[in-house]
């Protein structure tokens, strides 16, 4: 920046406005006591087969319940 005779600072205001957000979707799960919301990455991870993930209070295998409506 100092060689083009300008202050060498990393600033910039861009109007963000009317860009989406992207959020990640959510989806339920229940086990024995309770319904658990889990993302996406861990909901493709049980649907493969990879990984199986159990309750920390009932310690009963979580299944798939559906989408959250939050998730759209």
């Amino acid at each position: 920046m100092r060689a083009f005779g300008a202050a060498p600072a990393a600033t910039c205001r861009y109007d963000l406005d009317g860009i989406p957000v992207r959020r990640q979707q959510r989806f339920s799960y229940r086990c024995a006591c309770t319904t658990h919301s889990i993302s996406t990455v861990r909901h493709k991870r049980i649907q493969h087969g990879r990984v199986r993930y159990s309750c920390r209070r009932c310690r009963t295998p979580l299944s798939y319940a559906g989408k959250t409506p939050e998730s759209g």
